[in-house]
């Protein structure tokens, strides 16, 4: 029998919040054809640091706590973006990704870890597959240059999502500046 979800538990994550600053259009453009995909919204756009799942309210304290401690271990930094890829690797294609340069992913990737997600793989998802995408345009997404702009980081979140069949809601429940080492 399916475990039904505690309704007082919060679905959680620590993100870098990208809410409405890229523009995917070009993206979409790229494979504008392609009915398996789904695409990202603007207002839906971060970088998950940590999922942590469902969480009890009780928690939010400490979470945020956390948040405050890690912000104030890094400095605010640039996000250049890199290639562009798909989950999984070897497998048919779930979702379609955007990757950093070598030097944001490692920020990315210290922040992730001093929050304590061990396997950390900094990306943004642009779009989730539906069905089976073609071996074709998998080969073609991975041609596609990015184009977005950088983007400075100044702030860390722990963020609520709710699960609805338009997509998720994302609510930022706390945020934390970034902090210049002294």
């Amino acid at each position: 029998m399916k475990r039904e979800k505690d309704k007082r538990t919060m679905r959680l994550f620590y993100a870098i919040g990208l809410w409405r600053l890229l523009d995917l259009s070009h993206l979409r453009d790229s494979l504008r054809d392609v009915t398996q995909l789904r695409w990202v919204t603007s207002d839906r756009v971060h970088i998950t640091l940590r999922f942590l799942g469902e969480v009890e309210p009780g928690a939010l304290q400490e979470l945020a706590g956390k948040l405050r401690d890690v912000a104030g271990k890094h400095e605010p930094f640039v996000l250049r973006w890199g290639r562009v890829g798909s989950f999984p690797r070897n497998g048919l294609p779930r979702v379609l990704w955007v990757g950093l340069d070598e030097l944001s992913e490692e920020q990315v990737v210290n922040i992730s870890r001093d929050l304590g997600n061990d396997q950390p793989t900094p990306h943004v998802t642009v779009a989730r597959v539906r069905g089976v995408l073609p071996r074709q345009v998998a080969k073609q997404w991975e041609t596609v240059e990015c184009g977005w702009p950088q983007v400075p980081v100044n702030q860390i979140e722990l963020v609520e999502s709710k699960l609805t069949p338009a997509g998720p809601i994302y609510r930022t429940i706390a945020a934390e500046k970034l902090k210049a080492k002294s």
